[in-house]
């Protein structure tokens, strides 16, 4: 890169130098111009070829249906070609084939439509190939020539890389021999610069392009290696298996011979087989008929059994039967002689008292006896308008009030009647409402928060 440079430093301390010796410079700036073209040609040619190789590659993903890696293989193509390609139809190219992967990979068409819009402007002999021009390109193609201006020009063909060297050339031939102004000057210098950063890209790309090349022949060496190897395997095992194939082949005739001596073994087998067979068939029909009979057998047994077994079913319900009427009958006579009771103890059922204490009076004992029926009476004052009188009581351990709703008795009483199965515990927590016909509460004794106690009494109780 230094040596690369160096003429061009040259050139600037000349440009630089003392006037006096100006003309013999304006022949050194003129060789130099004639010469830099030249320089570049290399590099042109380098940047053609690269670029030549990415749109190869990117129309061989568009072959294989490889859109993303046709979309980068064509913008590094653009990107290389933009500012530093001079060949008019690879650029060209590019802008078409850009085109063609928006409209039918990419599904852009407005965007495929400008890029074939920009092919036409730098050449417009530019066509579409046959294996690409699909209906969808075709048509996107037809409308970027439709938006080109009328009249256009056609873009002129690509100049010959190797002409304008003979320019500056020919221009110093033809003009006059005088040095150019200093503001000439300083294009040169510019134009010089401007040459010698392309020269610069160029080189480095060759540089990649080399050491792309180095890496590409390296792995086709160690594929060509791999290859090679895998053909020695292949051949080793080839030979393994023609060794494998004659080793078949001699264990295949032993093992026809012992088959033949089988199958000879096997038919004599056969015809003793067959004689044994009848016998077995005549032993079989005899042991066939024996299971018949014992079947037979067996059945008048299973059935003279399950007579037996439903006699004794019967039996056996019959006598459930008896103890359930027993077990009623008794129950039947408890109730009445406890209706009886109750009958008795209704009629027994003294007067309302002339004056009553509070609004809701209830005569309840205060110790109860366990395990008998309690009866309850209540009534109410005559001011307390009450249709209905409800008995709420529960054992201590329970959080759930049971509610009796109490009959009305001929001698102005409401009574109910607590079964002695509910009468447990060590005391009966209790309270009474009365309800009006709204079925509001009119007045009450006790509350399901404050309720009345009555103590059970256990004694005279014998335990079960």
């Amino acid at each position: 890169m230094q040596n690369a440079r160096r003429p061009f430093v040259v050139l600037g301390k000349l440009v630089s130098g003392a006037p006096v010796r100006r003309a013999p410079l304006c022949l050194l700036i003129l060789g130099f111009l004639a010469a830099a073209p030249a320089a570049a040609l290399g590099g042109q040619r380098a940047l053609v070829q690269q670029v030549t190789t990415l749109d190869d590659q990117a129309v061989a993903a568009y072959n294989a249906g490889d859109f993303e890696k046709m979309k980068k293989l064509l913008t590094k193509a653009l990107a290389l070609s933009r500012h530093n390609l001079d060949d008019q139809q690879l650029m060209a190219r590019v802008y078409l084939h850009l085109g063609v992967l928006n409209v039918d990979g990419l599904d852009n068409r407005p965007a495929g439509v400008k890029y074939f819009a920009r092919a036409r402007a730098v050449r417009a002999d530019v066509a579409v190939p046959s294996n690409m021009a699909t209906r969808t390109v075709a048509s996107a193609f037809t409308e970027a020539k439709r938006s080109e201006p009328s009249g256009q020009a056609a873009a002129p063909p690509p100049a010959d890389p190797a002409r304008p060297a003979a320019r500056p050339a020919a221009a110093a031939a033809t003009g006059p021999n005088r040095c150019p102004a200093e503001r000439e000057v300083a294009d040169v210098k510019r134009q010089a610069r401007d040459e010698f950063d392309r020269l610069e890209k160029a080189l480095g790309m060759s540089k990649d392009a080399l050491a792309k090349e180095r890496a590409d022949s390296e792995k086709f060496r160690k594929q060509s290696m791999e290859l090679e190897r895998t053909v020695n395997e292949l051949k080793q095992r080839i030979g393994q298996l023609e060794k494998d194939s004659a080793q078949r082949e001699k264990l295949a005739a032993a093992s026809s011979q012992r088959e033949r001596k089988e199958r000879d073994a096997k038919d004599a087998l056969e015809k003793e087989k067959s004689e044994k067979d009848s016998l077995i068939l005549d032993t079989a029909q005899r042991i066939q008929d024996l299971e018949k009979e014992t079947a037979a057998k067996d059945k008048q047994l299973a059935a003279s059994a399950q007579r037996e077994k439903k006699e004794h079913e019967a039996r056996e319900k019959l006598e459930h039967d008896l103890e359930l009427a027993s077990a009623r009958d008794r129950e039947r006579r408890a109730w009445e002689d406890r209706v009886r009771a109750e009958r008795d103890k209704l009629e027994a059922v003294p007067a309302v008292p002339a004056r009553i204490p509070e609004p809701v009076h209830c005569a309840v004992p205060e110790e109860i006896q366990a395990g008998a029926d309690l009866f309850v009476r209540c009534v109410t004052q005559p001011a307390v308008r009450a249709k209905t009188l409800v008995f709420y009581y529960r054992p201590p351990e329970s959080m759930v009030y049971n509610a009796v709703i109490m009959d009305p008795t001929k001698r102005g009483w409401s009574r109910a009647v607590i079964t002695a199965n509910k009468v447990s515990g060590k005391s009966l927590q209790y309270y009474v409402e009365a309800r009006d016909s709204q079925d509001s509460v009119a007045a009450s004794n006790g509350n399901a928060s404050s309720p009345n106690v009555a103590s059970i009494s256990r004694a005279g109780v014998s335990s079960r």
